[in-house]
């Protein structure tokens, strides 16, 4: 591509150390805006361990949930098993 824009600029007029100031600028500036494109795109290992991560909050989230789950049965049992020993200490059972 420089060379095409070199030559297009040779043809135009301008001259040869002009033509290839503004291809070297040219191409700096291409060079630093895809540098700073790149900082700001996700690469596959990035992909990966957000995925990594996603995949470890799910197993956590199921654990927390197993764990909800046997605290409030035990919870519901017990509760159960003292009423029923009230009603028998009382009378009414």
């Amino acid at each position: 591509m420089e060379i095409q824009l070199y030559n297009a600029l040779i043809e135009a007029g301008v001259k040869a150390a002009t033509a290839t100031t503004v291809v070297d600028s040219l191409e700096r500036e291409i060079r630093e805006r895809m540098a700073d494109a790149k900082k700001e795109v996700a690469t596959k290992s990035d992909i990966a361990e957000l995925k990594a991560s996603i995949a470890e909050t799910k197993a956590s989230i199921a654990e927390a949930k197993t764990e909800i789950i046997k605290w409030n049965l035990g919870t519901l049992m017990a509760v159960v098993g003292i009423m029923l020993a009230m009603s028998k200490l009382t009378g009414h059972g």
